[in-house]
């Protein structure tokens, strides 16, 4: 999980399961350094399985001592992870290891570094029937097709700037445009 995400969950859980809360819910980058103290955990459930490296799952696997490893993501790319076949592997629906609320009927995945500014416009952890993140769209010099009303449209630009010197340098930018 992200700082932030573990951040948000923290918060929610609170209530629920009080300082635990504060125990229970770790970056990957906190495990692989600080490990845990000597307590063993039944259940290590690793969200967004996809942007970490396998070796560093089974480490943190192997450093909280767990019987079980639930990896979240899409199910057309958690198979990658385990295509040796080295340990056995079942594909769960959610709601068969924990409530479910609403279960999300389709979703687009966001690049990486657009996840950020997304969540500050759109609620990323609440469950609707359709949420459309993200539509990918090019454009023609500086003019943007604008196809969907309240929407935020992030433009990735690039432009060559040349030095004092004889080199030329890349740089490239994200500009948040909002249009209502």
């Amino acid at each position: 999980m992200t700082i932030e995400t573990t951040e948000d969950l923290k918060k929610k859980l609170a209530n629920r399961i009080g300082a635990k809360a504060t125990t229970r819910l770790r970056t990957m980058v906190s495990i692989l350094v600080n490990g845990f103290e000597e307590q063993t955990h039944n259940r290590f459930l690793n969200d967004k399985a996809m942007i970490n490296h396998f070796g560093a799952i089974i480490t943190a696997v192997l450093l909280a001592k767990a019987k079980e490893l639930l990896l979240i993501d899409d199910i057309n790319q958690i198979f990658h992870i385990d295509r040796h076949n080295v340990f056995p592997m079942s594909y769960e629906k959610p709601n068969t290891v924990t409530i479910v609320s609403q279960e999300l009927l389709r979703s687009y995945k966001t690049p990486w570094m657009w996840h950020m500014p997304l969540t500050k416009f759109i609620a990323a952890y609440t469950p609707q029937e359709e949420t459309r993140l993200l539509t990918m769209d090019g454009y023609d010099g500086n003019k943007l097709s604008i196809l969907l009303p309240e929407t935020l449209y992030l433009a990735h630009t690039s432009w060559q700037n040349r030095a004092k010197s004889h080199d030329m340098r890349t740089r490239k930018r994200i500009e948040s445009i909002n249009y209502p």
